[in-house]
């Protein structure tokens, strides 16, 4: 395979660079992308707390907007949550699958290894009959207007105040504290997904933290996520909360936190 490289986590990965025109797309929004995380992978699914519904279980592609820097010789990665595109942080089912079957994945992601341009063009295009089509075959559903969203109020429960937003410490700010010295000051939750805020930025008013979905451990990452877009989710008619009782406390101490990272089975982290 030309494109794809096995992932860790039941999948095949591979990164298309975005070109300063494909940047554009975003850069209304003032994401600072560098490249569409493009991944064949097995979900166990589950209940989505976002849309209500239910994910099958089964393999898919899936694309996600990134930012790859360099230092120091190693590679980081940080991801574009909430997404204002349709194709963004989403994902197109391949087909059904009670079971991981190894080989079945790897069968697949040949099968899409020379389809990575077309998916990321269809994905920077906002085209998503022609990202179906490519997925799932040559007979992508009929085109349909998109139907009118409900209205909704950009508020949550427990909305922090500018006084307690000010209290956290601000973007790139703890930059050289380990992650796992990280202090978490805020904790947002909605159904099983969890966001833990380390840092803010009032002007962009964007968060950087933690950011677990659907309770999914191994897929659970750091990165940035928009406060505004965070106040507008909701799971049917539950809206996003703010953890009133909340601890700060490090990164290190946040036992969903740990279990993510695996720190637990590292020394010196509490167990």
């Amino acid at each position: 395979m030309n494109n794809f490289k096995l992932g860790r986590h039941r999948d095949f990965v591979a990164y298309r660079p975005l070109t300063e025109d494909d940047k554009a797309h975003w850069a209304e929004r003032g994401k600072e992308l560098t490249h569409l995380k493009i991944r064949v992978e097995y979900s166990e699914g589950g209940q989505n707390y976002f849309s209500g519904g239910y994910n099958k279980r089964g393999f898919r592609v899936s694309v996600t907007p990134v930012t790859l820097s360099e230092e120091r010789g190693y590679t980081s990665e940080s991801f574009v949550m909430l997404g204002d595109r349709r194709n963004c942080g989403g994902y197109v089912m391949i087909e059904e699958a009670k079971r991981y079957n190894s080989k079945r994945l790897e069968q697949l992601a040949e099968k899409y290894d020379g389809k990575v341009e077309d998916v990321a063009r269809a994905v920077i295009l906002d085209d998503v009959h022609v990202l179906v089509q490519l997925i799932q075959g040559n007979n992508p559903p009929p085109k349909t207007p998109d139907p009118a969203p409900a209205p909704q109020a950009k508020t949550m429960w427990s909305e922090p105040t500018e006084k307690q937003l000010s209290a956290i410490p601000a973007m790139y700010s703890t930059e050289n504290v380990p992650l796992k010295d990280k202090v978490i000051h805020m904790h947002f939750f909605l159904g099983g997904s969890d966001w833990y805020v380390a840092e803010y930025d009032p002007k962009e008013r964007m968060f950087f933290g933690f950011v677990i979905l659907n309770n999914d451990l191994e897929c659970a990452e750091w990165g940035p996520f928009s406060y505004d877009e965070l106040k507008t989710l909701r799971a049917g008619f539950v809206q996003m909360d703010r953890d009133r009782h909340w601890t700060i406390r490090p990164a290190g101490e946040v036992d969903n936190i740990v279990k993510a990272q695996r720190w637990q089975f590292q020394p010196g982290v509490p167990k």
